[in-house]
């Protein structure tokens, strides 16, 4: 039986079709991530260890970036800001953060992966660009 999840957010805007990551086997885990961006956060897709990926959630323009966990560190917090579209992401992990998209974008957001659970996904909406994003976790 997969662990009970937990949703964080979401913010951003209506267009796109939704979109929601899982189910996750209770073994396997977030390794990283791939996500193109520009002025926009146009698409977010996770990496998890079983080698599979999660779908891309958004268009296929913008400069593209992935990233692989190091060792021991773990993603805590999600935010940015947000309007129509997700305009910023930052992933913070227990080691450093990461900054995707452009300066637009005006609400703040901020995803807190509470203490003892980890990332397994996202949800949202999502076209061309992500147009509404939020967090799926669940405990270690």
């Amino acid at each position: 039986m997969s662990k009970q999840v937990f949703f964080l957010g979401s913010t951003g805007g209506q267009g796109g079709s939704p979109f929601e990551d899982g189910p996750i086997p209770n073994d396997v885990h977030v390794i990283g991530w791939t996500i193109r961006h520009g002025e926009y956060v146009n698409s977010v897709q996770l990496s998890y260890s079983n080698g599979k990926n999660s779908q891309q959630h958004g268009g296929n323009s913008g400069d593209l970036h992935q990233y692989m966990l190091g060792k021991g560190e773990v993603i805590e917090v999600l935010y940015g800001k947000s309007g129509i579209y997700v305009d910023k992401l930052i992933i913070k992990t227990n080691v450093q953060s990461y900054i995707y998209g452009g300066e637009g974008g005006s609400s703040d957001y901020s995803f807190q992966i509470p203490q003892g659970s980890e990332l397994v996904g996202f949800f949202g909406r999502s076209g061309i660009y992500v147009d509404a994003l939020g967090a799926i976790h669940r405990k270690l």
